[in-house]
């Protein structure tokens, strides 16, 4: 039977150990980055543990996922279309700043999307998002 248990400053040791041996995260992090410093929200730092020690470790870090349904488009080339583009925009822009900071006071720490529209991809990146590569989602 697996037992956690929160991670403290004495696994900094065996973390620093550990991320210098791998070299996906040896250049990245050092193993106090599994520890929480006073002041962290949003987050949770475990050890797992079995009957032979420590497995491995975890940290859980809250993240939102932004998802969104926008109305119909005006006919496309039209005076309306553009009223429309732009009033959608600012609206967006607006709302992501005020629920940047919102959520962040909270202990979020990240916002991530899911788009094939290369104009919304294109606005998200124009305002400070980037595209992930290994990021693997599942439902809870």
């Amino acid at each position: 039977m697996l037992k956690y248990r929160h991670t403290t400053q004495e696994d900094v040791a065996n973390l620093d150990q550990w991320v210098a041996a791998d070299p996906a995260h040896r250049d990245l992090i050092k193993g106090d980055y599994f520890v929480l410093k006073p002041g962290d929200t949003g987050m949770q730092c475990i050890e797992v543990q079995d009957d032979l020690g420590t497995v491995f470790y975890l940290k859980f870090t809250n993240a939102l996922i932004v998802e969104a349904q926008f109305p119909q488009p005006a006919k496309l080339g039209t005076f309306g279309a553009l009223r429309q583009h732009a009033r959608v925009a600012k609206a967006l822009e607006e709302a992501l700043g005020f629920f940047s900071f919102s959520t962040k006071k909270l202990g979020y720490h990240a916002l991530f999307f899911n788009s094939v529209s290369d104009r919304l991809i294109q606005f998200f990146e124009k305002h400070g998002f980037s595209r992930v590569t290994n990021h693997f989602k599942r439902d809870l």
